[in-house]
C-alpha cells in the first residue's frame, strides 16, 4: 500500500504540489481573518455550570 503511494508521489510530485499552492491561496481568501474570528471582549462569554 505504501508503495503504490509513493509511486503516486513521485509520478505526479509537481501536480500535488500546486494543488497544495492552489488551496492555500483559496483557503487564504474563503476563510475569515483571524482577527474578525476573535473577539477582545470577553463579556459576551456565557459561563454554565455543570
Amino acid at each position: 500500500m505504501f508503495e503504490a503511494l509513493a509511486r503516486f508521489d513521485i509520478r505526479f510530485r509537481w501536480v500535488i504540489v500546486v494543488v497544495w499552492i492552489i488551496a492555500a491561496i483559496a483557503l487564504s481568501r474563503l476563510l475569515p481573518s483571524l482577527s474578525s474570528v476573535t473577539q477582545s471582549n470577553n463579556a459576551q462569554l456565557v459561563w454554565t455550570r455543570l
